[in-house]
């Protein structure tokens, strides 16, 4: 898989909001909702580090075992990590149907502006919406 560029990840809105989703922003122009707040975005980052290729359409079967033949201590980091954070465990296939059931409130609201285009619109993510 090649290179990313660096992403932004920010809540979109205001402190005290009572909801309060987190969006994702790269530098090639791309955007997505990857939590409904700061701690499901962590939690879904965690579960499927390799939740940017789902949009790619590849299976998470696939990345899952790509990722752990690279990282064979994958399962063991990941669940130190979720429990040191507090934040609960899910199976691969819950994370990757809570992204993108959020991905898919994205838009009309969520969609970034790029101010030195004219406001164009950044492009959806996961422009297919949830599977």
């Amino acid at each position: 898989m090649p290179p990313r560029s660096p992403g932004l990840a920010i809540s979109t809105s205001n402190a005290g909001a009572e909801e309060r989703p987190v969006l994702y922003a790269d530098s090639e122009g791309q955007a997505t909702l990857i939590g409904a707040d700061l701690v499901e975005a962590i939690t879904l980052i965690v579960v499927l580090p390799f939740w940017r290729d789902l949009a790619k359409g590849f299976a998470i079967s696939e990345l899952g075992s790509d990722l752990r033949v690279d990282h064979p201590d994958f399962d063991a980091e990941r669940d130190r990590l979720l429990q040191a954070l507090g934040l609960a465990s899910l199976s691969e296939e819950e994370a990757a149907a809570r992204l993108l059931a959020v991905a898919a409130r994205t838009t009309p609201d969520y969609v970034p502006r790029v101010p030195d285009d004219d406001y164009l619109p950044y492009e959806l993510l996961f422009p297919s919406g949830p599977v």
